[in-house]
C-alpha cells in the first residue's frame, strides 16, 4: 500500500493523508487536524469544532490575529449550529484574537449560521478530495450497485436490501453510531451482497483508494441512503469515478454536487431505491461527463474558499493568492493529523 501511496504522491499535485481514520484513534493525544493556509496573517483550516481544541491551537500561536476556517463533519442544519455559536464564543473568552469562518456543504447551512451571527461560506469538505484518486477505468461491471458506508443506523444500509447484485465497502462505525443489533440485522438483510472488506470473522480490512476505485468501476450505480450526516465523502468519490448516484432525501449537503443527469433523489424506501437504480442501470450516463461536471462543481466550491482567504489577506495588506500558489497548498481532504507542538514549526516552514 505504501508503495502505491508513494507513487501517487509523486504523480499528482496533492499529498495524501495516510491516516484514513487516525482522527478517531484515542492514542493520538495532543493531536489536532489542520492545514496551514497562511502564516501572515495566520490562517488555518481545521476540522476541530470545540473551544478546547481552538484554545489548544491558539496557545501555540501568540496574540496575533488568527483565522480558523472550520470544516464540520456533520450538518449544521440542526442542533450543531447552536453548538458552533457557543463553542466559538467560549474560545474567544480566552483568545479574543480568534476569528472563525465555517465552511458549509449547503446553502441552507450558510443561511442558518449567518442568521446566528456566524460567518460562513459555501465550500463543503468534499471539494477538497483529490480528484486523481477516483476516476473512470472502463472496467467490466460485476455488480449493479455499490454501497460505501459504515454499518450504522444513520446510514440506513437496510434500504439496499432489494438490490440483488450489490457490493459493500464498509468501515467500523465510531462509538457514537455503533449499534450491535443493527449490524446483525444488516448481516442478515444483506447476506446476498459481496462484503468486499469484511471477512467471515467480522474483521474489517482497510482498502486504499486504488482498491475502492476499482470496486466503484466494477459497479453500475453508487448508493447513499442516510437521511442526515455531513457532506459524505462516498458521494464525491462515486461521482469522480463516473458513477451515477441514487440518494435518499437528506440534509447534510452531499447533493450540492448533484446534477439531474447523474443523480436521483428518492424517498427512504427500499422499493424506490431499487427502481431508481434500475433506471440508471438501463440508461447509464457517460462516466467522463459525470466526472467533469463534478470537478467543475468542486472548483466552484473551492473558489468560494479561496475568495474568502484572499479577502483576509488583502485586509492585512498582503497579496492575493494566484492559482499556482493554491496548487501548492491543497492536499487530499486538507485534514492531516498534526501534533500541537508541530504547529509553530509548520508556520515557520510555510512558504506559500
Amino acid at each position: 500500500m505504501f508503495d502505491l501511496l508513494s507513487k501517487i504522491q509523486k504523480s499528482v499535485r496533492f499529498r495524501l493523508n495516510y491516516n484514513w481514520y487516525s482522527w478517531r484513534n484515542p492514542q493520538l493525544l495532543n493531536t489536532v487536524y489542520l492545514s496551514v493556509i497562511s502564516k501572515d496573517p495566520i490562517v488555518i483550516l481545521t476540522v476541530c469544532n470545540n473551544w478546547e481544541n481552538y484554545n489548544q491551537i491558539a496557545k501555540q500561536l501568540g496574540q496575533n490575529p488568527v483565522y480558523f476556517f472550520v470544516m464540520p463533519e456533520w450538518t449544521r442544519e440542526g442542533k450543531f449550529a447552536d453548538w458552533d455559536v457557543e463553542q466559538q464564543a467560549r474560545a474567544k473568552v480566552s483568545f479574543p484574537n480568534l476569528n472563525f469562518v465555517t465552511l458549509c456543504s449547503s446553502s441552507r447551512e450558510v443561511e442558518i449560521l449567518n442568521s446566528k451571527g456566524l460567518q460562513a461560506v459555501l465550500c463543503g469538505h468534499n471539494a477538497f478530495l483529490d480528484p486523481a484518486l477516483f476516476k473512470p477505468l472502463g472496467l467490466e461491471k460485476r455488480w449493479d450497485a455499490v454501497c460505501d458506508a459504515q454499518i450504522a443506523p444513520y446510514k440506513c444500509n437496510h434500504l439496499a436490501r432489494r438490490i440483488k447484485s450489490l457490493v459493500l465497502v464498509s468501515a467500523p462505525a465510531p462509538k457514537e453510531h455503533y449499534n450491535a443489533d443493527y449490524i446483525l440485522r444488516i448481516k442478515r438483510d444483506l447476506a446476498h451482497a459481496f462484503w468486499s472488506n469484511v471477512n467471515t470473522t467480522g474483521n474489517y480490512r482497510f482498502l486504499n483508494a486504488e482498491e475502492i476505485n476499482t470496486i466503484y468501476n466494477q459497479s453500475k450505480v453508487g448508493l447513499i441512503l442516510s437521511g442526515e450526516e455531513g457532506g459524505c465523502y462516498a458521494a464525491i468519490q462515486y461521482l469522480l469515478a463516473g458513477l451515477p448516484v441514487v440518494s435518499t432525501k437528506n440534509i447534510g449537503g452531499r447533493d450540492s454536487f448533484a446534477d439531474p443527469s447523474y443523480w436521483t433523489t428518492v424517498d427512504p424506501d427500499e422499493c424506490a431505491v431499487e427502481q431508481a437504480a434500475a433506471k440508471f442501470i438501463s440508461d447509464p450516463p457517460n462516466p467522463q461527463m459525470v466526472r467533469q461536471k463534478t470537478i467543475e462543481k468542486m472548483m466552484e466550491h473551492r473558489s468560494h474558499f479561496e475568495d474568502e482567504v484572499n479577502r483576509i489577506l488583502q485586509s492585512h495588506g498582503k497579496a492575493v493568492r494566484n492559482a499556482d500558489a493554491w496548487e501548492k497548498i491543497y492536499l487530499n481532504k486538507m485534514r492531516p493529523p498534526t501534533a500541537l507542538w508541530q504547529i509553530p514549526k509548520l508556520l515557520t516552514e510555510f512558504r506559500y
